[in-house]
């Protein structure tokens, strides 16, 4: 399922289980980009504040 989905999920109310087969959040995703940051929000509203939205 994924970590951001579980949690997406369950801000909708959505009763819903996140199972890792070792350990939570501990290392890289294998053979894949996926990822969870808040960068990416912290450069958006930056450029959002600088040159606005549209």
């Amino acid at each position: 399922m994924g970590i951001t989905s579980a949690y997406l999920l369950a801000k909708q109310g959505v009763k819903d289980a996140f199972i890792e087969a070792d350990e939570t959040l501990n290392g890289t995703t294998g053979h894949t980009t996926a990822k969870i940051t808040v960068q990416h929000g912290l450069i958006y509203d930056q450029f959002i504040t600088d040159h606005s939205e549209e």
